[in-house]
């Protein structure tokens, strides 16, 4: 493990050097399928998962058995966000969607990490209230713009939270994530195709046109994208002051 791999993770990139070399060792890469459970409703939570470049999600299961995304990890955060609460199980079910490598640390030690009251610490508590920006974003967003413009930026989402424009991702969580039918997912991709925005080939999507994409997409994607990269300088900022006052 060095600090070249373990920047791909934008949170632990956003960490002076003290912090990020104290949790090297303690963290574990490994490659995650599609759809592998990470955290599972009312199982203990053992490990927590900094993403690279795989996309994972949350899903509250109803009680006529429907599935329900509540809102996706990229590289840009940690999945484990009941841990951060002291919580011993999750209320979400978590997995992965779009498969890639991540990082992983066990509980016990990441919860000591976060008990320092260091740079992590800061970085997982503005990272955690992001995700509720996140996801009461995308509740408003369901509500008020058309399935066009969510898909839009739905698929930009994922290029982001991988760091790539060219991912798996099935059309049953598009409509699972969008709240829609998957007939209607496939008429809006085919769409999208047709105006040469992106190309999509047994569950591979490659976005052609990122700035077509973006035109495409609705205000949300821009609010959430413009907050992401204020709170990334943020940290970054604060983290070159720390190691200043260090040196």
């Amino acid at each position: 493990m060095d600090r070249l791999l373990a920047s791909a993770n934008k949170l632990l990139a956003s960490l002076d050097a003290p912090d990020r070399d104290r949790l090297i060792p303690h963290l574990e890469r490994l490659e995650l399928r599609s759809s592998v459970s990470l955290h599972e409703i009312g199982a203990p939570v053992t490990d927590v998962y900094f993403p690279l470049d795989f996309m994972a999600s949350m899903v509250v299961r109803m009680a006529n058995g429907e599935e329900i995304e509540s809102g996706t990890i990229g590289n840009e955060g940690v999945v484990g966000v009941p841990a951060l609460m002291d919580g011993d199980t999750p209320f979400v079910e978590t997995f992965v969607q779009i498969p890639g490598s991540a990082l992983r640390m066990p509980i016990g030690r990441f919860r000591s990490e976060l008990a320092r009251n260091g740079g992590l610490a800061e970085a997982v508590a503005e990272y955690t209230r992001n995700l509720l920006r996140l996801i009461v974003q995308s509740s408003a967003c369901n509500l008020a713009h058309s399935l066009r413009q969510r898909c839009a930026r739905m698929l930009l989402v994922c290029s982001d939270s991988v760091s790539r424009d060219t991912f798996r991702v099935t059309q049953e969580f598009l409509s699972e994530l969008l709240a829609v039918r998957r007939a209607s997912v496939t008429v809006i991709a085919g769409k999208l195709k047709t105006a040469g925005l992106l190309s999509y080939r047994n569950g591979i999507v490659t976005i052609r046109d990122r700035p077509g994409l973006e035109r495409v997409a609705c205000e949300c994607y821009r609010v959430i994208r413009a907050q992401l990269d204020l709170d990334q300088r943020i940290r970054s900022e604060a983290g070159a002051r720390r190691a200043k006052r260090g040196a």
